[in-house]
């Protein structure tokens, strides 16, 4: 396309070697013959141009030589129809290969995610029944009776890949032990109610489940579902072929209301596992006010909040869990660098665990936006 030089513009203009014309156009010169044939040749259709009045005012500057005529301006443009359709046919054409590419690029992702999630659950599932198949398992199933050696096998290889937790893993290798020492030598069953405190995202949801699975495993409760209920229904809710009973919302108003029947509940079925999860306040206030704990003292779990480096390392199993995986550039400290970069420490550690899955959610987001 052809422009004018815009007005009070000035322009050095270069004519020859030492030779420069300085040209300050006020209004665009009329379009000469020339190229008003070239343009017509090129399907370009010229706007009219109108002669200046005043003329042109022109600012010599010369070095050296003598003065050469000066150079027409170029004057604005616009396509032909006929151009203007087929620019707008190929950015089409263009937008729809750049949707194809886009789906393409999305399908491949997705065979690659499903691909990576199959692949950790049939690395779980080997790493499982190896555990299974090994002497010291096979050990246990000839010399405890009720034993469910694969239920074990999975709960152990849980309990070993969780990030963090170490109590909770010190209180399941004792409640192990003793429950496998008292089944070899014929006794009865030590059944405790299990208390656990903790801030929020310290993973007490995740404690009582897994205890609740350990017992069951174990012979020590009967039934193969746990049932979670809550303060005040856990009088409704309570079966007796369900032994493993996970009880939230221990903050709830009616608390003080229903202590009395949590403690005949509790006096009721002395073969149930009840796990009680809730702040450190809240578990205190239901030790102190329920009186089968003063009879039958409970185990006691209290859970610490967790470390940056163990929140990126719970991303990095995430991310790792949902088919994706790392850059080789990027590692677990990055993450930690990221969240730290992120959230302050006060927020650290009064979300914990909640952030490990927002890192990994926006590590996705971001891969997805340079997709």
């Amino acid at each position: 396309r052809r422009r004018v030089h815009a007005p009070g513009r000035r322009t050095l203009v270069p004519v020859r070697e030492n030779l420069f014309i300085m040209v300050s156009a006020k209004r665009p010169a009329p379009e000469p013959a020339a190229h008003s044939a070239v343009n017509k040749r090129a399907g370009i259709t010229a706007v009219p141009a109108y002669v200046p009045t005043p003329p042109l005012k022109l600012s010599l500057a010369v070095h050296g030589g003598a003065v050469a005529p000066l150079l027409p301006p170029r004057i604005h443009s616009q396509p032909s129809p006929a151009l203007q359709e087929q620019n707008a046919v190929r950015l089409q054409a263009a937008f729809r290969g750049l949707a194809a590419r886009g789906r393409g690029l999305a399908a491949r992702a997705r065979a690659r995610s499903e691909a990576g999630r199959a692949a950790a659950a049939s690395a779980r599932m080997a790493e499982v029944a190896a555990r299974a198949c090994s002497p010291a398992y096979r050990d246990l199933r000839r010399r405890c009776s009720g034993l469910d050696v694969e239920a074990l096998a999975t709960v152990d290889t849980e309990l070993e890949a969780l990030v963090g937790l170490a109590p909770l893993k010190a209180l399941c290798a004792s409640l192990r032990r003793d429950a496998l020492a008292r089944s070899a030598v014929g006794d009865t069953a030590d059944v405790r109610c299990v208390l656990i405190s903790g801030a929020v995202g310290t993973g007490k949801k995740t404690a009582a489940t897994l205890i609740c699975r350990l017992l069951r495993a174990l012979g020590v409760v009967r039934g193969s579902v746990t049932t979670e209920t809550t303060l005040d229904q856990m009088v409704l809710d309570v079966r007796r072929d369900v032994g493993a009973v996970v009880v939230d919302g221990l903050g709830a108003p009616s608390v003080e209301a229903t202590k009395q029947k949590a403690d005949a509940v509790l006096r009721n079925f002395p073969t149930h596992c009840f796990v009680f999860v809730g702040s450190a306040s809240d578990v205190e206030a239901l030790h102190g006010g329920v009186g089968h704990f003063r009879r039958r003292e409970p185990s006691r779990l209290a859970l610490p909040s967790y470390s940056p480096a163990e929140i990126a390392s719970m991303a990095a199993v995430q991310l790792l869990e949902a088919g994706y995986s790392l850059a080789p550039n990027v590692g677990r400290r990055s993450l930690e660098a990221a969240l730290l970069s992120t959230w302050p420490r006060d927020v650290i550690a009064l979300r914990n665990a909640h952030l490990a899955r927002e890192l990994a959610q926006r590590a996705i987001s971001s891969r997805n936006a340079r997709l």
